[in-house]
């Protein structure tokens, strides 16, 4: 059987330049969406000549730098329940004891 690539986990056709552009313009516009990135990028032509930045590529380092939009926009849950009800009945022996308007 074939031996593991030992470049496995790497990419092959972006440079470390392309990557660091795309990781500090990343952080300079959060809001931005991928596709905005790899196009400003192209607009600036930091991008090394003779090397392409797929949207697919694009992803991928920006997902193992946790800069993707899912880690940047984490948030707290919010409660999202219609009608929260701070006050249930309570059973005690054979009495209901109710706070509640109902």
């Amino acid at each position: 059987m074939p031996a593991r690539r030992c470049d496995r986990g790497c990419s092959r056709t972006v440079d470390d330049e392309t990557r660091g552009a795309l990781i500090r313009l990343r952080k300079e516009q959060p809001g931005w969406p991928v596709w905005r990135l790899v196009q400003a990028l192209a607009e600036k032509q930091v991008i090394t000549p003779g090397t392409t930045l797929s949207l697919s590529t694009a992803y991928r380092i920006l997902t193992q730098e946790k800069l993707d939009s899912a880690a940047l926009h984490k948030r707290a849950p919010v409660d999202r329940r219609a009608l929260p009800r701070p006050n249930f009945p309570t059973i005690s022996g054979n009495q209901i004891s109710c706070t509640a308007p109902w």
